[in-house]
């Protein structure tokens, strides 16, 4: 009778990740339903299931036969020499596959889902490397990014086209950055022009410029791929495997940085307010005496009420301190109006001529 070594239980780590990405999401403004729960998914996929609104996960597992076979499939399929690593290295991606799960329910929620299937990958993925890049330290994240290049080498010659995940990406630019196809200067020169004259990257990328002259010509094919991988999705189970593989290699090696307020805003169409509103008192007395250059020059000049309105800061900023006793009070006091700059203690005098006072 074969023994096998014991792993931790994933899916309770994943329920904790589940709830722990709810709580904040809903910072952000992004209310899921209160009915949607995590599920344990049959066949060796993780999706959102828009029928019954649940999200289910399929979780490596040694408890029976089938379970034993996909878990050690997979881990071939990544190139795992031992199952430690493949454990090791899905503890770590358990809380992108959720996020990602999560991305397409938000998108559903919202009235939002396409039939692209494509773009919805996509615009999740772009939820999922939010959470998951800024929270893996440096060495895991290492790992992470040394498992997927090492998956991608194998069943690269398997898939089609060649740089199938390249090509299918949704930041051209930075796909072909990451493979050394352009540079940064290059990536960032076209990422501006991008901007200025409205156009694609791939427009960019075809002109005539000896700058990107080394970009391959079948960048032609990415229309055909993106439609390939749309009729066929999931039911390619290697090119499905390969491409996210490739997509999250992209995300997490590229430049560009993904945070929760800009899916929400872009793809969700949803304002986040992240700071706190500011309540500004009605006024109900008169300017003082050193208020007015600054509400005299409003009208004027931008530039000199600017100015002017520093000025008033930091004289506020004395008047408070003298009040809290910080500096000594004026000695003709009995004689000063209310709005008269106290006399600071010696040293202030230069601190104040530095700052621009």
């Amino acid at each position: 009778m074969s023994t096998h070594p014991t792993y931790p239980d994933l899916f309770e780590l994943a329920k904790t990740s589940f709830h722990s990405l709810i709580q904040e999401f809903a910072a952000y403004g992004l209310a899921a339903d209160p009915q949607m729960a995590l599920q344990r998914a049959t066949g060796a996929l993780c999706y959102y299931n828009l029928q019954d609104g649940q999200i289910y996960l399929w979780l490596p597992s040694l408890d029976t036969p089938m379970e034993e076979l996909k878990t050690r499939m997979l881990a071939s399929l990544l190139g795992c020499p031992d199952l430690d690593e493949f454990f090791h290295f899905y503890r770590l991606f358990i809380p992108y596959l959720i996020a990602h799960e999560l991305g397409h329910a938000f998108r559903h929620c919202y009235g939002l889902f396409s039939a692209n299937l494509w773009h919805e990958e996509q615009v999740a993925n772009q939820l999922a490397t939010a959470v998951i890049k800024h929270r893996l330290p440096p060495a895991e994240k290492t790992f992470v990014v040394g498992v997927l290049r090492r998956a991608l080498q194998g069943p690269a010659a398997q898939v089609e086209p060649a740089r199938l995940a390249v090509l299918s990406y949704h930041n051209v630019l930075d796909a072909l950055n990451v493979i050394g196809q352009i540079d940064d200067a290059d990536r960032e020169i076209l990422h501006v022009l991008q901007k200025l004259v409205s156009l694609s990257a791939e427009d960019l990328l075809h002109s005539h410029n000896p700058r990107t002259a080394s970009v391959p010509a079948h960048l032609a094919q990415r229309g055909a791929t993106i439609a390939a991988i749309n009729a066929e999705y999931a039911a390619n189970y290697l090119q499905y495997t390969y491409c996210h593989i490739g997509w999250l290699y992209l995300e997490l090696t590229s430049r560009t940085t993904r945070f929760v307020d800009e899916f929400a805003r872009v793809h969700l169409n949803r304002q986040v307010p992240l700071l706190p509103p500011t309540h500004i008192p009605e006024r109900t007395q008169r300017p003082t005496a050193y208020e007015h250059p600054w509400a005299g020059s409003a009208m004027a000049s931008k530039k000199i009420s600017r100015n002017e309105y520093q000025r008033l800061w930091k004289r506020q900023i004395l008047t408070l301190c003298c009040q809290a006793g910080s500096l000594r009070p004026c000695r003709r006091s009995s004689e000063c109006s209310q709005n008269a700059i106290p006399r600071s203690p010696p040293g202030w005098s230069k601190l104040w001529r530095a700052s621009g006072g």
